[in-house]
């Protein structure tokens, strides 16, 4: 093993970004300044930001919304190496309002099949950089549940990286085709 450094991962699925590419939530970057970049969506921001008013449903006839507690949004990261991981840390730069409010992750080794929570519900400040600390954990992945609506500008991994083989997990976008292109909006 090595001393305690950053674990370089990589987004390997998440259940939805509308604003951003959510594939820069992993980077090592300092979060950019997107201040008044726009897209044909809207404001440009750094990292994983969902789509709106997930866990929200209007209810026509009662003429009232209904609010799920437990809705959320999620990403699952894999880490380019195993390693006992017992740091993390997650920024919401830029996002001065509609970043995610609390955070649940839980770190995954696929080698044993082990899953633990290392935090639930951690509350997230708007244009913060926020730090979980936690007892080593062995880890190939990571699951994050995005409570509730909101963007999440990086999350990177800390620990002591095995010296092992390299992870045969592969980008989600590794080897993806592009099979039609539109500018029809």
């Amino acid at each position: 093993m090595i001393d305690k450094t950053r674990i370089e991962s990589f987004l390997m699925s998440y259940s939805n970004a509308d604003f951003t590419n959510p594939h820069e939530v992993c980077l090592p970057d300092e979060p950019k300044d997107c201040r008044g970049d726009f897209t044909h969506m809207g404001a440009k921001y750094w990292g994983c930001e969902s789509r709106r008013h997930q866990s929200t449903r209007v209810l026509v006839q009662e003429q009232a919304l209904e609010y799920d507690h437990n809705g959320h949004n999620w990403m699952l990261i894999g880490l380019k190496k195993r390693a006992n991981v017992d740091t993390i840390t997650i920024s919401t730069k830029w996002y001065t309002g509609n970043q995610v409010r609390f955070v649940t992750v839980y770190l995954r080794d696929t080698l044993t099949g082990q899953m633990n929570k290392v935090c639930d519900r951690f509350p997230l400040n708007p244009d913060s950089d926020h730090t979980v600390t936690f007892d080593p954990t062995l880890a190939t992945e990571c699951f994050v549940e995005c409570y509730y609506d909101g963007g999440i500008s990086r999350i990177n991994f800390f620990g002591a990286i095995l010296n092992e083989q390299p992870s045969e997990k592969k980008n989600l976008l590794e080897k993806a085709a592009v099979s039609h292109v539109s500018n029809a909006h």
